[in-house]
């Protein structure tokens, strides 16, 4: 994977999954899917569990916004996709993803 595709994958996992699926629109049986498997904890400090599913595979990521658990999720799922294993988590490379209900005003 080339720099500027590997920044993408880091920035963006997301909008990755999205352009492979593209790419691969006659061979691939959808879209990457998304879902809410679990929300947990109090509304000032919610916990999100997150599956993304895309050709046959499945990750699951737990975040404190449904945003962050689904980009974690996305994120594992391309590591998956692109042989690269799990063995490390995504939280090690991916900077966290800032909760906007806990934004300073």
């Amino acid at each position: 994977m080339g720099s500027a595709a590997a920044k993408m994958s880091l920035n963006n996992p997301i909008g990755k999954l999205q352009e492979i699926h593209q790419r691969t629109l006659e061979t691939s049986p959808g879209p990457p899917l998304y879902n809410l498997v679990e929300s947990s904890g109090l509304a000032h400090g919610p916990t999100f569990l997150i599956e993304a599913k895309f050709q046959g595979l499945s990750a699951i990521a737990e975040g404190s916004s449904k945003k962050q658990a689904k980009t974690l999720a996305a994120f594992k799922l391309l590591n998956m996709l692109e042989g690269a294993g799990v063995s490390r988590t995504s939280q090690d490379i991916v900077p966290p993803i800032p909760d906007p209900s806990t934004a300073i005003k």
